[in-house]
């Protein structure tokens, strides 16, 4: 009866702080960060009143603490959950937690122990940390015969719990499958538990059970003795379970996800029926502070361009979605190929005999397919061109010279002005076509008659742009159907060098050229200010674009685009997603584009072959997501300043990483996607919101991996079994989770392994993490470095981090690969992981004491397993909380 006694204590703890809700965390308390058991504390919010809440959490303590000292036997067990911590913030964890078990584990006098654990040997001990006896008493009679009684201690009782789902579920997990979808538990490989080369089960659930008798992990089947300690079977999961979003999580001072408190709490689902409303709506409720990620476009502008980039993204069609008119406020970008560089070609056929001046003008448009599909079907791009460019006339033979401007040359304006370009062939990932429209012939009346009388000096006519006459005042707008997807806002520069590159008669050439995206300019001789080479980005950027020569080195048709002639000086001048963009990316001169010498090269003329596997943007248009960390692929159209997050002098829009000292900036965007299973930026990593004493903690409120928290793939019956709580987890099983993955969607590095080094920077990483504060949400993973909360780490983005490439851990050895490529380790870590615990495993000891509560007589150990088990919805909580109901597993003496 003891045992039980101490039993249903725990079961009424676990029922008070786990059962009641879909968003309880599960951790242990450990002395040393790198423990692999602790003490286990289980939390619930507090607050349910959503936005206007401080987001609280209730702690309780499950296991025999130092001021359990005695339990009568007519007081029922809830009179040990008493002892419970609230904790303001996530980042008030850990001083308020310290506080809570420097009492709870001050035995002092009173009388501790260690529980032996499953597993334990003496050879290799696996005890418990330091747990409290409890005395029960029973009503004595004072004297014979009479009825008046007095307590009296007649047994005592310890107790510890351990939570199952930081194991390794082996009637789930342990298969020999690569880990293909990240969202499958039977891939999570044994490759690093116990001896090289690790441990390897059959692919059947069936097979894999026989390693292990049912609950008691009392056979080693192959596995190390000292290693089944990570094993658990006969777990149960949740398996009509709805994706919640998180109450507990932190947004912004006293404020928490606005969906965590209405009566529904689901998260929202994308598909290719979501609308660019209703995810606008889902980031604006929950995230307030969400839009102030983009810098120099206002806040409202900035929602809905993620949210139109995340429908883009998902639907199977390529049309755009975009607001109307002419000045869209947001773009959804699509897999279309993308203008990347424009080129009008003028060619001087002459005077004619009647005095009128010929210009021939051919327009040229490369595109580029960013994406990882190739582009068959593509919708026709419409160039509008206002053609504002002033030339000037000069005849040295009659001493005359006058200047008009092309836009007045008969046959200009209206709808001539607008050229469509189609792509008639199929454009492969990562590849440019220059495509080109019909040529156009535009005439000038000379009035002068003595000014075109002769041939001689019909002949002697030259036409050229003359530099003193630069202007912005050249601008395009480039259309697919009836949605604007580029423009330039400030125009663009056009100019000629010399008066050798001046157009004679009859087939005198000029081409004038812009890249797009690549950079801007204050002046024409100004120092362009680069904003790498985004082309998605040209439709919001303010700043107005680099004039380009065609010759001598800066033009690049055909190709990635460089400028040859100031590389060596100025390593800037080229698109280099490897070197400039913070999704990382691959290059390689190879797919230069052509280096043209004369203007008697058209744009045409230059064929580069492609690196297909070098492409910079990850493409669904399936119409569903597979897994959620797809949101990673999300183009981020924030638009920021920053030379200390540049690795270029005097270039702070090739900004890597955004810091602290970021300002808001129009002219520089692009190359950028949400920061999801990477490194968040600096500027948007880390908050305080607790005291001056309190540690700082990821920003949920601005950084993107919250969309984690609001978004799902589906809210239909989800199995939430199979799944390792990263607060509990041991280093091993953290090791299994991590490891045993080829990486495959950067196909420049596909088959690249996680490697040893990989997967111990992950385990420290998360060890060190919770050693902080517990995970309060999945969505917290990616902000794990191995140095978390060290003396050294201050609540910027620290140099250690783990999912990224730029440390001595994380993805150590793996160089050049991309932002997919990156995101993928983690997104089959995410679906796998959890901070939620169904299954626990409970310890009691139980002695006989005489009256004088000494001891005697053997201790009896007993284990139990309490599931809690899912019921239906509590319509009397708000949230429609989980029902539940505590179900006891087994219990066996040990």
């Amino acid at each position: 009866m003891a045992l039980n006694i101490g039993y249903n204590c725990v079961k009424e703890i676990i029922n008070d702080s786990v059962g009641s809700s879909y968003d309880t965390v599960t951790t242990y308390w450990r002395t040393n960060y790198a423990d692999d058991i602790g003490y286990l504390l289980c939390g619930y919010p507090r607050n349910l009143a959503g936005s206007s809440a401080t987001p609280q959490m209730y702690w309780f303590a499950a296991f025999s603490t130092a001021n359990m000292t005695e339990l009568a036997t007519n007081a029922p067990p809830t009179n040990v959950i008493t002892t419970r911590a609230t904790v303001d913030n996530q980042s008030m964890f850990s001083n308020t937690i310290s506080n809570l078990m420097t009492g709870l584990t001050n035995f002092g006098t009173n009388p501790s122990t260690n529980i032996e654990l499953i597993g334990h040997t003496s050879a290799n001990p696996r005890l418990s940390p330091p747990v409290g006896w409890m005395t029960i008493k029973q009503p004595v009679r004072k004297t014979p015969g009479k009825t008046n009684t007095t307590p009296t201690p007649v047994m005592r009782i310890a107790f510890f719990t351990e939570d199952l789902s930081g194991l390794i579920d082996a009637e789930r997990m342990c298969g020999s499958t690569t880990r293909d979808t990240g969202t499958n538990p039977t891939e999570i490989s044994m490759s690093n538990i116990g001896p090289t080369p690790g441990i390897t089960f059959s692919n059947s659930a069936t097979t894999r059970a026989t390693y292990l008798s049912p609950f008691l992990l009392a056979t080693n089947g192959g596995i190390a003795t000292t290693n089944l300690r990570y094993f658990a079977t006969g777990l149960r999961s949740w398996t009509n379970a709805v994706e919640r979003i998180p109450r507990a999580i932190a947004v912004a001072t006293g404020k928490t996800y606005a969906g965590a408190g209405v009566s529904d709490g689901a998260k929202v689902v994308i598909d290719g029926k979501s609308t660019v409303p209703k995810i606008a709506a889902a980031l604006t409720a929950n995230l307030p502070d969400f839009g102030a990620r983009g810098g120099a476009m206002n806040a409202t502008a900035y929602i809905n361009n993620i949210a139109a980039n995340i429908v883009d993204y998902v639907d199977a069609d390529s049309t755009p979605s975009v607001d109307s008119g002419a000045n869209p406020t947001y773009l959804g970008i699509e897999n279309i190929p993308w203008p990347n560089e424009i080129f009008t070609q003028l060619k001087h056929l002459g005077v004619t005999s009647a005095g009128i001046l010929q210009i021939q003008m051919t327009d040229y448009l490369e595109v580029w397919n960013m994406g990882n599909k190739a582009i068959t079907n593509s919708p026709t791009i419409t160039i509008s061109n206002n053609y504002d460019l002033l030339l000037t006339m000069t005849n040295t033979l009659a001493g005359a010279s006058f200047k008009t401007n092309l836009n007045a040359l008969t046959g200009m304006g209206g709808a001539n002005n607008s050229k469509a370009f189609a792509l008639s062939v199929t454009l492969s990932p990562n590849s440019y076509k220059v495509l080109t429209t019909t040529t156009n012939t535009h005439t000038l009346q000379i009035t002068n008659p003595s000014l075109y009388s002769s041939a001689a000096i019909r002949n002697a006519w030259c036409i050229y742009a003359d530099q003193a006459d630069a202007t912005t005042n050249m601008s395009y707008t480039a259309s697919v159907g009836t949605s604007v997807i580029q423009k330039t806002i400030s125009g663009r520069w056009t100019r000629f060098l010399s008066a050798a590159s001046k157009m004679t008669a009859p087939s005198g050439l000029y081409i004038f050229c812009n890249n797009i995206g690549y950079a801007s300019q204050l002046a024409i001789n100004g120092v362009p200010a680069h904003t790498g080479g985004d082309p998605r980005a040209q439709l919001f950027l303010s700043g107005a674009l680099y004039n380009q020569n065609y010759t001598n080195g800066y033009a690049s048709p055909g190709g990635r685009n460089v400028g040859r002639l100031q590389l060596s000086s100025f390593p800037e001048s080229e698109v280099n997603p490897l070197k400039f963009w913070p999704d990382n990316g691959h290059a390689n001169s190879a797919d230069y584009g052509g280096n043209p010498t004369a203007f008697s090269q058209t744009p045409t003329s230059f064929n580069i072959t492609p690196i297909p596997n070098n492409w910079v943007m990850k493409r669904n248009d399936t119409g569903a997501l597979t897994n959620i960390i797809e949101l990673g692929n999300i183009y981020d159209p924030m638009q920021w300043s920053d030379q200390a997050g540049s690795g270029v002098a005097s270039q702070p829009g090739l900004w890597t990483n955004l810091t602290t000292a970021a300002i808001p900036d129009a002219r520089f965007g692009g190359r950028n996607t949400l920061r999801i299973g990477r490194p968040e930026h600096s500027r948007f990593a880390f908050t305080n919101l607790g005291t001056a004493t309190g540690l700082p903690i990821p920003n949920m409120g601005r950084s993107a991996a919250a969309l984690l928290d609001i978004f799902c793939v589906t809210t239909n019956g989800i199995d939430d079994g199979g799944r390792i709580n990263l607060n509990t987890a041991p280093r091993a099983v953290l090791a299994a989770l991590a490891g045993g993955i080829s990486l495959s969607s950067d196909l420049a590095k596909a088959g690249t392994e996680v490697n040893a080094t990989m997967v111990t920077a992950f385990t420290n990483g998360v060890m060190k993490f919770r050693q902080a504060y517990p995970f309060y949400s999945t969505s917290q993973l990616p902000f794990i470095s191995t140095n978390y909360g060290d003396a050294n780490w201050t609540n910027t983005w620290n140099a250690s981090t783990v999912f990224s490439t730029n440390t001595g851990c994380g993805l150590r050895g793996i160089t050049e690969l991309n932002d997919q490529g990156m995101e993928e380790w983690f997104s089959k870590i995410y679906g796998l992981s959890t901070v939620q615990s169904r299954n626990f495993r409970i310890y009691v000891y139980a002695q006989m004491v005489n009256s004088n509560n000494v001891p005697y007589g053997r201790v009896m150990r007993k284990y139990y397993h309490l599931y809690a088990e899912q019921t239906a919805e509590n319509p009397n909580w708000p949230y429609n909380d989980a029902g539940y109901s505590m179900v006891p597993e087994r219990e066996s003496e040990y």
